[in-house]
């Protein structure tokens, strides 16, 4: 028998233990037969007890507490639900981990873009409350159960294919949905056949959602190894066929799903070798899925168009529930878009790419394809206010002309460019790319319109409070840093290397807002400055707006001692919450 002071020290470890990592909360999927007082079992099986067992606290979020709601209101629930969650020592919990099945993923997304029950409002949280994610079985991209039962209620008429909640949600963040930065995995079922009537494909389906939804391929920053397709379906009773154990319903440690939850969650990598990335699978590494939208020139809704098809053979898309089109499978391709308007037929060329479903909006010139730093492409959908930004896409405008001004005009070229409903400063235009200064009284979600002669087209831009991001010599975002010596001023290169102890200004965008202190302007937030590998921070004397210049800000940091020599040495920036780029720094 144990002894009490034995089972203090034990119970003492287990809570350090549970601390030391986040809470994991469990988020269920749609019920048919909702029960308010169901335990996480019914859905996870035994994945409560193994996540306690590797030192996580594990809450269930049962969406079945608020029967009827549409899943824009359940997100809102959900991070209500979040907000009073409280660790074992009593306080406020700030940071979880999810797993969710099926609804539950979108329960989830919907939850992190805010978004509203008023079609395209969006009110995204500032700081999400979760460090990593795992959506099993999630229709990113509908179901064709749920378009069979649309009958049932909000939930399932906006998890039908082609509906304006998906296509809502799979837009809302320059046109896409990055997932607000959180380590995401998707494990995915293939246990069943896929068949529409036109098109049957062996291994593509749990039973309700098909590969091409559940994937994560829509979410621009994720690689195709954060897709992992398991021999498993989506319950114990699926509408189709399905030759395999229910995805979520974790009955045992050897359970695939369950082990690529534990691994993921715990920071191991055993999950990388568990189940088939994309790129592997016989199915998605052939297919795609598409949700399309189409808009005139002007950026309106086009609600005439139809007949929509691609590639050859041609591929027949089918309409939504909205002004929307849909296809699972479509063989991946370089090719022809084909559909006709109240105006004509119209062909556009279009890539349509294996691995998973995405969203495009199909329209006439001028497009924009995406909105970045300036300096860099950093691994986020969302900028700074105050910093320079790039906007690229095609017919954005039909010449070629830089700001020749330290005044920056609201108009180039016949181009403007507005955020926030306000005409923002522009610095260079072309038909493929625009810079411009994002003004620093902007915060959370605002609009970003480019308008020309040809037309408009608008999309959403989300604000952080820095971004930062550091330009190179090259303007290419890699490689050798825009850095001067500080005593002369001079760039600092392979041939003119920066010494141990000297004083280096450095330069960067997105580094947040700044306030005036002894006649300069000095950012809010603290930046730091990391060099070497591995990095040391080196200590930083300024960082703020470089003089006389708009949203170009400049570090000046001292290269610390002891930093080993060498042409290309990794430095990369800290602000607020956010990193940098890596680029390289010659030291002496």
């Amino acid at each position: 028998m144990r002894s009490r002071a034995a089972l203090l020290l034990l119970n003492s470890w287990f809570l350090l233990s549970a601390q030391q990592r986040p809470p994991v909360v469990l988020v269920n999927g749609f019920q048919i037969a909702c029960d308010p007082t169901a335990t996480s079992s019914g859905t996870f099986g035994n994945l409560r007890q193994y996540l306690t067992q590797d030192g996580a606290a594990v809450y269930f979020f049962n969406n079945c507490q608020y029967p009827g709601a549409s899943i824009e209101t359940l997100g809102q629930d959900f991070g209500q639900y979040l907000g009073s969650l409280k660790n074992l020592d009593g306080s406020s919990v700030t940071n979880v981990d999810v797993v969710a099945h099926s609804m539950g993923g979108l329960i989830v997304r919907s939850y992190l873009a805010g978004k509203q029950n008023t079609t395209g409002l969006f009110q995204p949280p500032a700081t999400p409350a979760i460090r990593k994610l795992v959506m099993l079985a999630t229709p990113n991209f509908g179901t064709p159960v749920a378009s069979l039962a649309s009958f049932l209620g909000p939930q399932t008429a906006e998890m039908a294919l082609g509906s304006g909640f998906l296509w809502d949600l799979n837009t809302w963040n320059q046109d896409a949905d990055d997932l607000r930065d959180v380590d995401a995995l998707a494990v995915v079922g293939n246990a069943a056949i896929y068949s529409n009537g036109s098109l049957t494909l062996q291994s593509a389906s749990d039973g309700v959602v098909s590969l091409t939804s559940a994937s994560l391929a829509f979410s621009p920053f994720a690689p195709p190894q954060r897709t992992r397709v398991v021999p498993y379906c989506h319950t114990s009773q699926s509408l189709f066929p399905c030759n395999g154990p229910a995805i979520a319903n974790v009955t045992s440690t050897s359970h695939l799903p369950g082990q690529i939850i534990r691994s993921f969650l715990g920071g191991a990598t055993d999950w990388t070798s568990i189940g088939t990335p994309p790129d592997q699978d016989p199915v998605l590494s052939k297919y795609g899925g598409s949700l399309l939208e189409f808009e005139t020139a002007a950026g309106s809704l086009d609600p005439s168009a139809a007949g929509v098809t691609f590639g050859t053979p041609a591929t027949a898309f089918q309409s939504g529930a909205t002004a929307t089109f849909y296809a699972e499978f479509v063989p991946a391709a370089s090719s022809s878009l084909h559909y006709t308007t109240s105006a004509s037929a119209q062909t556009t060329a279009f890539t349509l790419p294996a691995g998973g479903a995405r969203a495009s909006l199909i329209k006439p010139a001028p497009l924009v394809y995406r909105v970045q730093t300036a300096a860099a492409a950093v691994p986020t959908l969302d900028l700074a206010a105050g910093s320079l930004i790039s906007i690229y896409g095609a017919g954005l405008s039909s010449l070629t002309a830089s700001s020749s001004s330290a005044a920056l005009p609201l108009q180039l070229g016949n181009v403007t460019v507005s955020a926030g409903g306000s005409d923002i400063p522009l610095l260079y235009v072309s038909p493929a790319q625009i810079n411009a200064y994002l003004p620093a009284n902007l915060s959370g979600l605002v609009p970003l319109e480019v308008k020309n002669p040809d037309g408009a087209v608008t999309l959403n831009l989300l604000l952080d409070p820095a971004v930062p991001a550091i330009f190179t010599q090259d303007a290419s975002g890699a490689g050798a840093a825009s850095a001067l010596h500080n005593s002369s001023e001079l760039p600092v290169s392979a041939s003119n290397p920066a010494a141990s102890g000297e004083y280096v200004q450095l330069y960067c965008t997105g580094l947040g807002a700044i306030h005036a202190s002894g006649g300069l302007d000095m950012t809010t937030l603290a930046v730091q400055v990391f060099l070497g590998s591995p990095a040391v921070s080196a200590p930083v004397v300024f960082s703020g707006l470089a003089p006389g210049f708009t949203g170009l800000y400049q570090v000046n940091f001292q290269i610390p001692t002891g930093i080993p020599s060498g042409s290309a040495v990794p430095l990369y920036v800290t602000a607020g919450a956010r990193t940098s780029n890596t680029v390289t720094l010659a030291v002496q």
